[in-house]
């Protein structure tokens, strides 16, 4: 059995790999058939020379897409085989400036009839497979650099945990984790001032006051919550959101927020406000992200802390 034949999509970036030291390998075998003191991992380099020259390590970098220390350690194989020249820049001595040399643009006339070769084998290949193989990987590294593997599987883990988290409304045997999970965020971030303590400390009257508290679970414990305050004539604020921080980056305060929003609009609510700080990235891009935008506050804030106030329209 072909292992990485068997894994198939898992083991892509194997079978690539494994595909490409075949080709290397090929052509490193038609350069020695052919007397050339060449190889393959200096084509790149030294054919980029062949189309500009004089170039620095630094833009010899930047065509190739190598990093700069592989440049460094190729430089240094073609200048010990003769085939690069490097002198330091007139116009700055801390650069060097890498060019073909003689004996390189000799070595130059003895490959192109063998890279045609090489070239014309390739498209025999595409069109022996019936489809055009170049423009098929330029489409995959150009999807890539929209959004590679690890964005996706870093997404799809964050859904994949969100559809765990169970939402809760407020309910005597939760009160704790109102107190305990708001005091954790505040210890982090700020000074626990008197509003605080006594919102946290009467969660009830958030209750008796037309608003409500939710509670995500997750694994069989509670490791988020937000309240709802009724602030009246169709006004509710989203406040004390906070989600302890072993179980951050699984999307637990959005779910916290939409929730809260969908409850808002169900009980008739017109707008929805919120207090927060401007130094709390991760809050204000998870605000906005849920449609929240920054207004005017020409009331001052209920809090010692600096904040600023931000709005979404219900309905």
């Amino acid at each position: 059995m072909d292992t990485v034949k068997h894994l198939g999509e898992l083991a892509i970036g194997s079978r690539l790999r494994r595909l490409s030291d075949r080709l290397l390998a090929n052509v490193n075998r038609i350069y020695q058939e052919h007397g050339l003191n060449f190889e393959t991992r200096w084509f790149l380099m030294f054919y980029q020379l062949h189309l500009k020259s004089p170039m620095s390590i630094t833009e010899i970098a930047a065509a190739t897409g190598f990093t700069h220390p592989a440049i460094i350690q190729l430089s240094d194989e073609l200048i010990k085989v003769g085939l690069i020249a490097s002198v330091t820049d007139t116009t700055d001595k801390r650069r060097r400036l890498i060019s073909l040399s003689a004996k390189g643009i000799e070595m130059l006339g003895h490959l192109k009839p063998v890279w045609h070769q090489i070239e014309e084998a390739h498209r025999q290949i595409s069109r022996e497979i019936g489809m055009d193989l170049l423009s098929t990987l330029e489409r995959y590294e150009e999807i890539l650099d929209e959004r590679d593997i690890y964005e996706r599987v870093t997404h799809a883990t964050k859904v994949s945990s969100a559809s765990d988290i169970v939402i809760h409304t407020y309910a005597p045997r939760f009160k704790k984790y109102f107190k305990s999970l708001n005091i954790e965020w505040l210890k982090k971030f700020f000074t626990i001032e008197p509003l605080d303590r006594k919102i946290l400390s009467h969660p009830e009257t958030i209750i008796k006051d037309g608003g409500e508290i939710f509670f995500a679970e997750w694994n069989g414990k509670i490791v988020g919550t937000c309240a709802v305050l009724n602030n009246k004539a169709g006004i509710y604020e989203l406040a004390k959101m906070a989600v302890t921080e072993k179980a951050q980056g699984k999307h637990i305060g959005w779910k916290l927020g939409s929730h809260a929003i969908t409850w808002a609009q169900k009980s008739k609510g017109k707008t929805m406000v919120l207090e927060t700080s401007r130094k709390l990235d991760a809050a204000l891009a998870l605000y906005r992200k849920l449609g929240f935008v920054l207004v005017a506050n020409p009331e001052p804030s209920k809090y010692e802390r600096s904040t600023i106030k931000m709005e979404l329209r219900l309905r």
